[in-house]
């Protein structure tokens, strides 16, 4: 039981983080707090024995360092999908509920760089349905609800994106 108050302690460091990188401007910085953000996060699955979690987390850092010096290319997302997989699957077999944070990576690393706000949110929310499911499976219980909150904020910033584009045509 210990484990588990730890692991979601250490989760909502994480967690906190991630809404707090939601008020940063600056793409910079953004990816630092992500940074730490995700190791936190990381720590917290491995605590938790969510495996797959620690290493999407853990190539997500790296990512990130990457995506600060240069733009992310379509060989460099090729890359960190390939090493995304073949450390996962390495590690966890190919279990489907092991590959959420995988599929939740690999969609965010395709996406991060999209000039479409409306796309970028969705690709937040396909990615967050995955990490619920998986938060879920391995009782980040503080995982969980963040992941419904940024679901639920990602939802709601999709329609004001239309209402306001639809306002514009009118």
């Amino acid at each position: 039981m210990n484990v588990l108050i730890i692991g979601n302690i250490i989760s909502l460091i994480g967690c906190t983080l991630m809404v707090a990188g939601g008020f940063i401007k600056e793409k910079q910085r953004i990816l630092t707090v992500q940074c730490f953000q995700f190791g936190f996060q990381g720590i917290a699955n491995l605590i938790l024995g969510a495996y797959a979690g620690f290493i999407s987390g853990a190539v997500s850092i790296v990512r990130n360092l990457v995506v600060s010096k240069r733009e992310l290319n379509a060989t460099l997302k090729f890359l960190f999908v390939a090493i995304q997989l073949v450390i996962s699957i390495g590690t966890s077999g190919f279990v489907p509920t092991e590959m959420l944070p995988i599929i939740a990576a690999v969609m965010m690393t395709l996406f991060i760089d999209t000039k479409d706000e409306a796309v970028f949110k969705l690709a937040v929310i396909a990615s967050c349905s995955c990490w619920l499911i998986y938060d879920a499976l391995y009782l980040n219980i503080v995982g969980l609800t963040f992941d419904v909150f940024t679901i639920v904020s990602n939802i709601a910033g999709i329609i004001m994106i239309k209402k306001a584009s639809t306002q514009v045509l009118a």
